[in-house]
């Protein structure tokens, strides 16, 4: 008799559990890679973005109390569809490389 060829109750509810698992891992893949797909907002050159100020908060002065966002800003080059490159409206200043994560869209 072959050991690994008898289904005992155990191997069973153990082969189950494991095809169960697999079914779970592969529905969370999906919706992960799906959700991270719909969340990447796309820009064109000469949109005006927001960008998000991240440097203004410090123990001596609470975020709470200024602004979260600048701009508006203009997006002068596409690196990929994540990153860009953005020159200020007003001022003339550029930010080089900057993360979709850090925009939003302006509107007027």
């Amino acid at each position: 008799l072959y050991r690994d060829s008898v289904i005992t109750p155990q191997r069973h509810f153990a082969n189950h559990l494991v095809k169960n698992l697999d079914l779970a891992f592969e529905a969370v893949l999906e919706a992960r890679n799906l959700r991270a797909v719909e969340d990447i907002k796309v820009y064109k050159e000469q949109d005006k973005v927001m960008l998000f100020n991240n440097k203004i908060s410090t123990s001596r002065k609470p975020r709470k109390l200024s602004l979260d966002w600048s701009g508006p800003w203009f997006i002068t080059k596409v690196i990929s569809s994540t990153r860009y490159d953005l020159k200020n409206c007003s001022t003339d200043q550029e930010n080089l490389n900057i993360h979709s994560y850090y925009l939003k869209p302006f509107y007027e």
